[in-house]
């Protein structure tokens, strides 16, 4: 991917990614982040964590030839793994940017617990926190983990 953002982009073009793998059987993400804001895990309990690593940078810059840091975590049954644009952490809102802290807010009331409810709630929360339209892409993946891990 990076190699083809080299090749086709030209100065200042660049695609900041997160590149990502779910392994259902041993309940392992694996990641690569490339200038993304960093994911969230909202445990099963109230417990949130923020996979901070130091990001690589965006795919398309620097050298062709590059190696990139792959990250993992284990997730358990229950957990929700928020990735997130930075339109989204970005978005003004009349106290500030709706930030990691609104991103766990609105996940934390979804209706539901469904990777679906939990995507549906931030991106309404997001919508809502400001009558201004958007300002940048405002994207929300969620994975939602269930049964026994």
């Amino acid at each position: 991917m990076h190699e083809t953002m080299s090749d086709v982009g030209g100065p200042g073009f660049f695609l900041t990614a997160i590149i990502a793998r779910w392994n259902r059987v041993y309940s392992v993400f694996n990641w690569i982040n490339c200038g993304h804001p960093p994911s969230l895990v909202l445990g099963a309990g109230e417990t949130v964590d923020e996979l901070a690593t130091r990001p690589d940078p965006p795919l398309g810059v620097f050298e062709r030839a590059r190696t990139f840091h792959r990250h993992q975590r284990r997730l358990l049954a229950g957990d929700r793994l928020v990735m997130y644009t930075d339109g989204i952490s970005r978005r003004r809102t009349g106290e500030g940017l709706f930030g990691t802290e609104g991103t766990v807010r609105a996940g934390r009331g979804a209706a539901g617990h469904s990777a679906a409810a939990t995507a549906r709630a931030i991106q309404e929360a997001v919508v809502s926190a400001s009558e201004d339209a958007l300002q940048d892409d405002a994207a929300v993946v969620v994975l939602a983990v269930s049964g026994p891990q």
